[in-house]
C-alpha cells in the first residue's frame, strides 16, 4: 500500500492506468453515484484513465463525460474530452473529485489540503448542481505504520465542513459508507 518515500507523482502514480485503487476497487466506490443523484453532465477531476466514465457505460447511465487530470499520459487513454485543469467556463450538474487529493505529493500535507480547497472552488465556478468527493478519514492514519501514514493525506469531519463552508458550498451529507471504502469520507455538496 502506498507510495515510495519520494512521494512523487511519479512514484504514486507508475502507470498511465495507475488510480491508486485499482479498476475493481474505483468501480465499487463508483457505485455512490447511483444514490439519488440525477445528472447529465460529469466533470471528472483527478480522471486518471477514465473509469468513472467506462462505468457509466457499463452501468446504462448517460450523461456527457469530461475528464480533468494532471497526468497527460492518462488522458491519452481517454477517448472523451480532457483537460489538465478544471476548465474556466462549462455547466457540469456533478462534478466527481473521488480521491484526488490522497496521496501526500512531495511530502506537503498543508499543500496538499490546499490543493483540494482549490480545486473546490475551481469546480463550484462551473458546477450547476452536485459536488461530489472524497478524501481518507482521519482516524486511518493511527492504523497504519508512521512511515505509511505519511504516505497520505487525511481530514477530519470538522476539518472537511469547515473547508466546504470557506469554499460556500452547500453540505448535504458528509459519511462514511464502509460497504464503498472503509478508509474514506465521502461528502456531497451542492453548489
Amino acid at each position: 500500500m502506498g507510495i515510495p518515500k519520494d512521494h512523487s507523482l511519479l512514484a504514486a502514480y507508475p502507470a498511465a492506468d495507475s488510480n491508486g485503487y485499482g479498476r475493481n476497487l474505483a468501480e465499487k466506490r463508483f457505485s455512490v453515484l447511483l444514490k439519488d443523484l440525477k445528472f447529465t453532465n460529469v466533470l471528472d477531476v483527478g480522471s486518471g484513465a477514465c473509469f468513472l466514465k467506462t462505468w457509466l457505460q457499463k452501468s446504462d447511465i448517460s450523461a456527457n463525460y469530461e475528464a480533468v487530470d494532471i497526468r497527460p499520459e492518462a488522458l491519452a487513454l481517454c477517448d472523451c474530452t480532457t483537460y489538465s485543469a478544471i476548465p474556466r467556463t462549462g455547466a457540469y450538474d456533478l462534478i466527481c473529485l473521488l480521491g484526488t487529493v490522497t496521496y501526500n505529493l512531495n511530502d506537503d500535507v498543508l499543500k496538499n489540503k490546499q490543493t483540494l480547497k482549490t480545486l473546490l472552488k475551481a469546480a463550484k465556478k462551473v458546477g450547476t448542481g452536485n459536488i461530489l468527493f472524497s478524501v481518507f478519514k482521519d482516524s486511518v492514519a493511527a492504523t497504519l505504520s508512521p512511515n505509511d501514514a505519511n504516505k497520505f493525506v487525511y481530514f477530519s469531519k470538522e476539518e472537511l465542513t469547515a473547508l466546504v463552508k470557506k469554499v460556500g458550498l452547500n453540505l448535504v451529507y458528509l459519511k462514511e459508507i464502509p460497504s464503498l471504502d472503509p478508509n474514506e469520507y465521502f461528502v456531497l455538496c451542492s453548489t
